[in-house]
């Protein structure tokens, strides 16, 4: 009977042998590309030299602009010297603008004659008797048409703050004088608003 120990040493190479046959088959078979080990700041140094070969590259420079025939310079040049003598040809004399003539019966308003009417005489109104009892006060405003003499020739509308001055306001508005508004240095009918104030006094 086969004894492993008597043998121990034939056993033991011929097992040495075949790992190391094996070992080159394998190392020979087998191929195993390792990339050498880079520290992090190699790597930003390289970025770094990526970086500043980029910047060394430059752009090519975009074509010169075309430049303009003399000829429309010349044009443009005329043309503005055409326009200078012309505006100076406008202002050189006064303007006069015409002032359309007033048509008869025509009610300006305040803002479009020439010279405003000026209030020359105001008439107070009388303080209603219930109004100063019961210790009313108030305010009221009268659009009235001034006729071209000064003179208040109609009430087109009242606001008070109380109907009871409605009718004091009322006379009183009729009794006020203006110095005539003027158009055209014709005098005429104009709307304005005569205020009034209505307040207790102790």
């Amino acid at each position: 009977m086969f004894d492993p120990r008597e043998k121990g040493d034939l056993i033991t190479q011929i097992a040495l042998s075949l790992t190391f046959i094996l070992f080159i088959v394998l190392f020979l078979g087998v191929k195993v590309s390792v990339n050498p080990y880079v520290s992090r700041g190699q790597r930003d140094i390289l970025m770094e030299n990526i970086q500043e070969k980029l910047e060394e590259i430059q752009l090519p420079q975009p074509p010169p602009k075309p430049k303009l025939p003399v000829e429309i310079e010349e044009a443009e040049e005329e043309e503005e010297e055409n326009v200078q003598e012309t505006i100076q040809e406008g202002t050189a004399g006064d303007v006069e603008i015409d002032i359309p003539l007033p048509e008869p019966g025509q009610v300006f308003n305040e803002f479009e004659v020439e010279e405003k009417p000026v209030l020359i005489k105001k008439v107070e109104p009388e303080y209603p008797e219930v109004a100063r009892k019961l210790g009313i006060q108030g305010t009221a405003k009268v659009l009235v048409i001034v006729g071209p003499d000064g003179r208040v020739v109609k009430i087109e509308k009242i606001f008070v703050d109380n109907e009871i001055f409605r009718e004091p306001v009322e006379r009183a508005a009729l009794q006020c004088l203006f110095k005539p508004a003027k158009q055209a240095g014709i005098p005429v009918s104009v709307r304005v608003v005569i205020p009034f104030i209505f307040r207790l006094t102790k």
